[in-house]
Protein backbone atom coordinates (compact mmCIF):
# COMPACT_ATOMS: atom_id res chain seq x y z
CA UNK A 1 0.00 0.00 0.00
CA UNK A 2 1.05 3.52 -0.83
CA UNK A 3 0.88 6.71 1.22
CA UNK A 4 -3.03 8.17 1.13
CA UNK A 5 -3.35 10.98 -1.08
CA UNK A 6 -5.26 13.94 0.20
CA UNK A 7 -8.54 15.89 -2.26
CA UNK A 8 -9.31 18.81 -0.50
CA UNK A 9 -12.86 20.29 -1.74
CA UNK A 10 -14.87 23.12 -0.56
CA UNK A 11 -18.46 21.90 0.10
CA UNK A 12 -21.00 24.71 -1.00
CA UNK A 13 -23.58 23.56 1.63
CA UNK A 14 -24.20 21.69 4.89
CA UNK A 15 -25.22 17.96 3.41
CA UNK A 16 -24.57 14.31 2.96
CA UNK A 17 -21.46 14.05 1.22
CA UNK A 18 -20.49 11.19 -1.14
CA UNK A 19 -17.17 11.43 -2.95
CA UNK A 20 -17.15 8.30 -5.10
CA UNK A 21 -13.94 7.28 -7.73
CA UNK A 22 -14.79 5.50 -11.06
CA UNK A 23 -13.17 3.78 -13.22
CA UNK A 24 -13.01 4.56 -16.87
CA UNK A 25 -15.92 2.72 -17.95
CA UNK A 26 -17.84 4.12 -15.15
CA UNK A 27 -17.34 1.18 -12.76
CA UNK A 28 -17.47 2.48 -9.08
CA UNK A 29 -14.02 1.78 -8.04
CA UNK A 30 -14.89 2.91 -4.00
CA UNK A 31 -16.82 5.58 -1.55
CA UNK A 32 -14.24 7.29 0.65
CA UNK A 33 -16.59 8.69 2.82
CA UNK A 34 -21.11 8.63 3.24
CA UNK A 35 -21.68 10.90 6.12
CA UNK A 36 -22.81 14.44 7.09
CA UNK A 37 -20.83 17.20 6.86
CA UNK A 38 -21.05 20.74 6.82
CA UNK A 39 -20.40 23.38 4.62
CA UNK A 40 -16.55 24.82 3.93
CA UNK A 41 -13.27 22.79 3.36
CA UNK A 42 -12.77 19.06 3.95
CA UNK A 43 -9.86 16.81 2.67
CA UNK A 44 -10.72 13.34 1.98
CA UNK A 45 -7.81 10.69 1.45
CA UNK A 46 -7.75 8.76 -1.02
CA UNK A 47 -5.48 5.59 -1.22
CA UNK A 48 -4.25 4.66 -4.82
CA UNK A 49 -2.15 1.31 -3.87
CA UNK A 50 -4.37 -1.23 -5.06
CA UNK A 51 -5.24 0.52 -8.70
CA UNK A 52 -3.51 0.22 -12.02
CA UNK A 53 -2.06 3.40 -13.52
CA UNK A 54 -4.96 4.95 -15.70
CA UNK A 55 -7.55 7.57 -15.95
CA UNK A 56 -10.41 7.59 -13.05
CA UNK A 57 -12.92 9.95 -12.26
CA UNK A 58 -13.88 11.05 -8.91
CA UNK A 59 -17.31 12.55 -8.23
CA UNK A 60 -18.36 14.34 -5.10
CA UNK A 61 -21.84 14.56 -4.28
CA UNK A 62 -23.38 16.81 -1.80
CA UNK A 63 -27.28 17.79 -1.33
CA UNK A 64 -27.89 19.02 -4.84
CA UNK A 65 -24.29 19.62 -5.82
CA UNK A 66 -22.39 17.49 -7.67
CA UNK A 67 -18.71 17.78 -9.39
CA UNK A 68 -16.83 15.35 -11.35
CA UNK A 69 -13.00 15.42 -11.62
CA UNK A 70 -10.81 13.67 -14.22
CA UNK A 71 -8.19 11.91 -12.27
CA UNK A 72 -4.92 10.96 -13.82
CA UNK A 73 -2.88 8.24 -12.33
CA UNK A 74 0.69 7.23 -13.05
CA UNK A 75 2.69 4.50 -11.08
CA UNK A 76 6.31 3.89 -11.11
CA UNK A 77 8.43 1.17 -9.01
CA UNK A 78 9.13 3.85 -6.54
CA UNK A 79 5.93 6.42 -6.26
CA UNK A 80 2.82 7.22 -7.42
CA UNK A 81 1.96 10.27 -9.02
CA UNK A 82 -1.73 11.70 -9.08
CA UNK A 83 -3.11 14.54 -11.04
CA UNK A 84 -6.68 15.91 -10.90
CA UNK A 85 -8.09 18.09 -13.14
CA UNK A 86 -11.57 19.58 -13.47
CA UNK A 87 -13.73 17.55 -16.39
CA UNK A 88 -16.55 20.14 -17.61
CA UNK A 89 -19.10 16.78 -18.33
CA UNK A 90 -21.48 15.24 -16.58
CA UNK A 91 -21.06 11.46 -15.23
CA UNK A 92 -23.55 9.20 -13.51
CA UNK A 93 -22.39 6.16 -11.70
Amino acid sequence: MGKPFPITESLPQNAQVKPELFDILGRRINTLIDEQKSAGYHTFKFEAGNLASGVYYYQLVAGDFREVKKIILLKSQTKINFIKRPNHGRFSG
